[in-house]
């Protein structure tokens, strides 16, 4: 504490004027989902963190003084003067959101292990496959608190910043549509079978946060194929 011009006045840290870090952004899907003898596991996009809280406003420095006994002089003076103003607190972060699930798959026929495995005289027709789920960009971050009441002629105390942005949670993959998957051998396809696959599931597009200006980039959309290998 310093005395000056019939003022206290606190030596304190200036003002913090940074937000709260942001948190970890997550991805969008940039493959597609995985095969297996169990069937097709959907890739979802991964989940965004939480950002930090605001820094706490620095506080206000005290009143002038007043009243008080003895001389400057004097080791055994004392002065009154109101005190300072407190900070704002820190604004609250935002928080993540959970990440788009990635679309299911329609598959007509899975063949394991068949080597030579022989389709006469059949149709396969798969559905559509399922459209990748829309990510989150989470809570939006908060502003810091505002200040107490600064006494007269004392220099007033700062807002607390805001909260740190949320990281995204990312887009998930569309779902592919597929007549025949198969593993552990080529099928033998007749001229007379028959294989059509419906329309792949479709991805998410890129899409922007109007207020921090993040852009969450596209996910990637599922195959449409009469005949996949795995």
């Amino acid at each position: 504490m310093v005395i000056a011009n019939g003022y206290d006045r606190s030596d304190a840290v200036a003002q913090a004027t940074n937000a709260g870090a942001a948190g970890i952004d997550g991805a969008s899907a940039t493959s597609i989902g995985a095969f297996s003898p169990d069937g097709y596991a959907p890739k979802a996009g991964t989940a965004g963190t939480d950002g930090a809280p605001g820094k706490g406003g620095t506080g206000g420095n005290g009143g002038p003084r007043y009243g008080g006994s003895g001389s400057l002089a004097d080791s055994n003076k004392y002065y009154y003067g109101a005190a300072g103003a407190g900070g704002g607190a820190g604004g609250c972060p935002g928080l993540a959101g959970a990440p788009g699930g990635g679309g299911g798959g329609s598959i007509a026929a899975v063949v394991l292990a068949s080597p030579g495995l022989t389709l006469t005289t059949v149709e396969l027709v798969a559905g559509d496959g399922g459209r990748g789920g829309k990510g989150t960009f989470g809570s939006l971050l908060q502003p810091g608190g505002t200040p107490g009441t600064t006494p007269a002629g004392s220099t007033p105390a700062k807002s607390g910043t805001f909260g740190g942005r949320a990281g995204f949670s990312g887009n998930g993959a569309g779902g592919p549509s597929v007549a025949l998957a198969f593993t552990g051998g080529a099928v033998v396809l007749s001229p007379d079978t028959h294989l059509t696959a419906g329309t792949a599931g479709a991805g998410v597009i890129a899409r922007t946060e109007p207020f921090t200006s993040v852009t969450m980039p596209a996910s990637v959309p599922g195959p449409s194929m009469p005949v996949l290998q795995f």
